[in-house]
């Protein structure tokens, strides 16, 4: 059987993780944000903080940028 991409076999395979994907990406979400405030709540000085909170949302948005591109037109590209 060819693989579709992604690790897809079926059309079923690619309607499950299209109805899943929305819910880990929002969950991804709450979790980054509890991220952030721990970064914010710390007790270093305002400027540390800032630069590691600007430092951690760089790669989080390079990942969500990936994660939110599965399309099934982006299936064969990858």
């Amino acid at each position: 059987m060819k693989e579709m991409g992604y690790g897809f076999y079926t059309e079923r395979d690619w309607r499950l993780f299209s109805r899943k994907v929305d819910q880990w990406v929002e969950q991804y979400y709450r979790i980054k944000n509890e991220d952030y405030r721990r970064i914010l709540d710390g007790k270093s000085l305002g400027s540390k903080k800032w630069w590691n909170l600007h430092k951690q949302m760089k790669k989080d948005i390079h990942f969500l940028d990936e994660a939110t591109e599965m399309s099934r037109s982006h299936l064969g590209k990858h």
